[in-house]
């Protein structure tokens, strides 16, 4: 749940994971950490800053499929990564009835192998924002946009991208409610 001091809320999560072989020789468990932490600040009823931060350090063992004669067939290779995601969102409420925010995100995935990284591993930036829109107490409509810009090791992976879409959010009941998202990206 966090600590909350008043205006301002911090969340902190850990995540270990442990997993053992019996049958696996040379390596026979795996340790995966998963780490979150979370700033909320609220610098009035109006406007607000979200930090998130989310940091994995995975290992996975390499499977094999077949039956483990001639037919055996690598399905994953050994990919220990690492995966970081940094999320900063300003929200700002214009009005009753009109919030927008405004967010920026760094993601990093990188993996140990050299061959498997030189293919996989990226860095991607990504900046938008939404405007929404309170048509009663019960429907939300709401715009987005975004910007992405994705780097590889490998140039001729590399991407930038534009992404619109629209939603609506409706509240049936004190615990249900129903959303529909739309949208296309160039």
């Amino acid at each position: 749940k966090g600590l909350d001091f008043g205006n301002t809320r911090v969340n902190l999560r850990y995540n270990p994971s442990l997993t053992w072989f019996s049958d696996r020789e040379e390596d026979d468990n795996d340790l995966h950490h998963e780490l979150e932490a979370g700033l909320h600040h609220d610098f009035s009823e109006r406007v607000y800053l979200a930090v998130k931060e989310t940091f994995r350090l995975a290992e996975y063992p390499e499977l094999i499929g077949g039956d483990g004669e001639d037919t055996s067939v690598v399905l994953r290779e050994n990919t220990d990564f690492i995966y970081n995601s940094l999320l900063a969102r300003l929200g700002v409420a214009v009005s009753e009835q009109v919030t927008t925010s405004f967010s920026a995100r760094h993601i990093l995935l990188s993996y140990d192998d050299d061959d498997v990284g030189a293919v996989r591993d990226y860095d991607k930036v990504v900046i938008g924002g939404d405007v929404g829109y309170l048509v009663n107490p019960q429907n939300t409509a709401s715009a987005e946009l975004r910007y992405a810009d994705t780097d590889y090791d490998l140039d001729e992976r590399d991407a930038e991208s534009v992404q619109v879409g629209g939603s609506w959010r409706t509240i049936l009941g004190p615990n249900t409610v129903a959303s529909v998202r739309a949208g296309f990206e160039t």
